[in-house]
C-alpha cells in the first residue's frame, strides 16, 4: 500500500466524519426550530400527520395505477 492510498483513505474518513457531524447538527437544529414554530404558532402534533396524508395518498394512487397497468419497475 503506497502513501497516496493511506492519505486518500484518511481524507475519506475525515470527510465522512465531518459530513456526519454536520448532518447530525442540522437535524438537531431542525428539530429545535420546528418545535419553537409549532409551540408559538399553536400547531398541534396531529397537524403534521395531516400534512403528510396528501403526498402519501398521491404516491399510493400513482403506484396503484402503475400496478394495474402492469408496469412494476
Amino acid at each position: 500500500m503506497c502513501s497516496s492510498d493511506i492519505v486518500r483513505k484518511t481524507f475519506i474518513a475525515w470527510y465522512t466524519l465531518n459530513a456526519g457531524v454536520v448532518f447530525v447538527c442540522e437535524m438537531i437544529i431542525d428539530i429545535v426550530k420546528h418545535s419553537f414554530i409549532a409551540k408559538f404558532n399553536d400547531i398541534k402534533p396531529f397537524a403534521y400527520s395531516e400534512f403528510l396524508e396528501g403526498p402519501m395518498q398521491a404516491e399510493w394512487d400513482w403506484r396503484f395505477e402503475r400496478w394495474k397497468c402492469g408496469t412494476r419497475t
